[in-house]
């Protein structure tokens, strides 16, 4: 009765730090859940646009615009959708007839007509939202820009598309034309390509939010088996894994309970290197990562068969959430 009694205590003590744990996990994982709402199960860039991000960082590191990689994959996007050859539609820009260069020609001068722009943009303190309008207007739009203000707008984008097209409106059913007038835009250029560009940037930043929250789960969840594997394999008798474990001084000098904890010690010190080793240099980290974390819920439920319920809870209970979060990021660039 006594030995009941005070696993009961040691329980009690144990329950408050294990449920703060979990509901910084479960919080987590709740911000996961309303960003992928937000991103409404879809990603934000095509297949035939996201497998051109190599040649897209590679160019944009050659003209020391790396942090504009996924600004060019959002204008690939809205320019071609990834499904033609001159996929920056970047041709014009050289003086050419449209769709006179092939994809990675394509992609070499837009990254290099973008840098351009930005080194212009930048020398007149304007603002990122008029180079990207200036990359469907041309550079001419940066002039205007700094003449009327210095920053970009729908009505200064609307201003010089009507000057530019000498009033002609032709019918653009985009969404976002319909919301504004009903569905025209002026026959030049299109003045809501920087809205359009936006938005997608606007959702890449969501995408790239989940899976920082989902690395920092699996981070945790590696740090919580990191943990448990001290106590379990160095300091097996200490009052603090005999409250972990719900266990007696007595009953851990028991052998069998002894090797069962080194046992799981050896288990949750692995799981802990392979999830770092998943986050931070596998080929595949969801995947990777994903199995390993099954394996610890695996471990967890041995556990709580072993030596208490309470273990599938607290020690499986992150694992569960750090698994969830990547289900939730699949089909995501990570």
């Amino acid at each position: 009765m006594m030995g009941r009694r005070n696993r009961k205590k040691r329980g009690a003590q144990t329950f408050p730090g294990v449920a703060a744990l979990l509901f910084v996990f479960v919080l987590a994982l709740l911000l996961m859940l309303q960003l992928r709402r937000e991103l409404r199960n879809s990603r934000v860039y095509s297949d035939s646009v996201e497998k051109w991000r190599p040649s897209v960082e590679r160019c944009a590191k050659q003209e020391h615009i790396p942090l504009y990689t996924d600004c060019l994959l959002a204008i690939m996007q809205v320019e071609s959708n990834g499904e033609t050859d001159d996929v920056m539609q970047s041709s014009e820009s050289l003086g050419l007839e449209p769709n006179a260069l092939d994809s990675e020609a394509s992609i070499a001068q837009g990254c290099a007509y973008f840098a351009m722009l930005v080194r212009s943009a930048e020398s007149n303190y304007l603002d990122l939202q008029s180079t990207i309008q200036a990359y469907n207007f041309g550079k001419g739009y940066l002039y205007y820009v700094a003449s009327n203000g210095g920053r970009h707008s729908r009505e200064l984008a609307e201003q010089f598309a009507a000057e530019q097209s000498g009033g002609v409106k032709k019918q653009y059913r985009n969404p976002v034309a319909l919301e504004a007038n009903g569905g025209w835009r002026y026959a030049y250029g299109n003045m809501f390509y920087a809205e359009l560009v936006n938005e997608l940037l606007d959702m890449r930043r969501k995408e790239m939010e989940l899976s920082i929250v989902s690395t920092l789960l699996v981070l945790l969840a590696a740090g919580e088996s990191a943990v448990l594997a001290v106590l379990e394999l160095l300091l097996p008798h200490s009052a603090l894994s005999a409250q972990l474990l719900r266990l007696g001084e007595r009953e851990l000098k028991r052998h069998s309970v002894q090797k069962l904890v080194r046992n799981r010690g050896l288990q949750h010190g692995m799981a802990a290197l392979l999830l770092l080793y998943g986050c931070f240099a596998s080929s595949n980290p969801r995947e990777f990562c994903a199995a390993v974390l099954v394996a610890l819920l695996a471990s967890a439920f041995y556990g709580a068969l072993s030596l208490d319920p309470l273990m599938l809870f607290w020690q499986g209970g992150p694992a569960a959430v750090a698994l969830t979060s990547i289900l939730l990021t699949s089909g995501l660039p990570y």
